[in-house]
């Protein structure tokens, strides 16, 4: 597998084409995009791709010369209500990302489960902010806070702890001492997955590698799997370079210095951002409990992050 990978990229280098490099939720994409850009590559964020014609034209230079696109997809600027030839800019955006085969996309991965433990752990830090932010007794949603930071409080609420409770219909916050218990670990992980399924229902963050990588089929990827159902994820007609955050298969880093720059990989290995402040003792995928609670729900996932070895 790790041949065929070097061979496509290769391909890839041998014809101009754009790369999409893929920023998944939690897989390190904030020290990817900084590695990049400490290295002077030129590239293009995905929310510099307003729909507008200029942007199509933009795009459309790929035929002739390498074009390197990064981001989150949820980045893509949304075009106005009742903006109708936006829309359809929008459109045109997205399929010359996700429709064009001669695409070259890099994809980083990571076990699906861990993926969710990190999001607990992201979100215990953010919360941490929000408090030594602020003295009130009481969230405030007219607040000056970033628009997301009562999410991440609802998610806190909805795990043990004894710092963030939510009582009737108000998140409240007892003191500054949130600390995720070890002993509690395994039991909030699947409290916090539970809470985004079934309270948020928002599906993205926990299929944040399906979000990436399969954008246009999401809604019937939703569709399957709140209707649990086992399903086969299509075919990527794009040439695709997946790697595993934390154990890519050796050849990796040289197949994607070709693409990007030959020091990226080295340049990404001393680069570390938004880190956790209380990263788990214990990783979820060694917790049987949970593997076993969470694997129906992370079909698709775990069939992306095994093309990675």
């Amino acid at each position: 597998m790790v041949y065929s990978y070097m061979r496509l990229a290769k391909s890839a280098l041998g014809c101009m084409s754009l790369i999409y490099y893929m920023h998944t939720m939690k897989c390190g994409g904030s020290s990817a995009r900084k590695a990049i850009k400490d290295l002077n590559v030129t590239f293009t964020e995905i929310s510099e791709l307003n729909p507008n014609a200029e942007t199509i034209i933009f795009l459309s230079l790929r035929k002739n010369k390498k074009i390197i696109v990064f981001g989150h997809i949820q980045d893509l600027p949304l075009p106005r209500p009742n903006a109708g030839e936006s829309w359809e800019f929008y459109k045109q955006i997205l399929f010359a990302l996700y429709r064009d085969p001669d695409n070259q996309f890099i994809m980083p991965t990571r076990d699906p489960v861990n993926l969710v433990q990190s999001w607990l752990h992201y979100t215990e830090t953010r919360v941490l902010g929000i408090i030594n932010s602020s003295h009130d007794d009481v969230y405030n949603p007219i607040s000056g806070r970033r628009k997301n930071d009562l999410a991440m409080l609802q998610r806190m609420s909805s795990v043990k702890q004894n710092c963030v409770v939510l009582s009737l219909g108000k998140i409240v916050i007892k003191g500054d001492s949130l600390k995720l218990r070890d002993q509690d670990e395994e039991e909030n992980i699947i409290l916090f997955a539970k809470h985004i399924i079934e309270k948020e229902k928002n599906l993205s963050p926990l299929l944040a590698m399906q979000w990436q990588l399969h954008r246009l089929e999401f809604l019937e990827v939703s569709r399957l799997v709140y209707g649990q159902t086992k399903y086969q994820l299509p075919l990527i007609p794009q040439q695709v370079i997946y790697y595993d955050l934390f154990s890519p298969c050796p050849k990796v880093p040289e197949m994607i210095n070709q693409i990007i720059h030959p020091l990226f990989s080295s340049n990404l290995l001393n680069t570390r951002i938004n880190s956790s402040r209380n990263p788990p003792k214990r990783l979820a995928s060694d917790m049987p409990s949970v593997v076993e609670d969470l694997k129906s729900f992370f079909h698709g996932e775990y069939q992306i992050h095994k093309r990675a070895f």
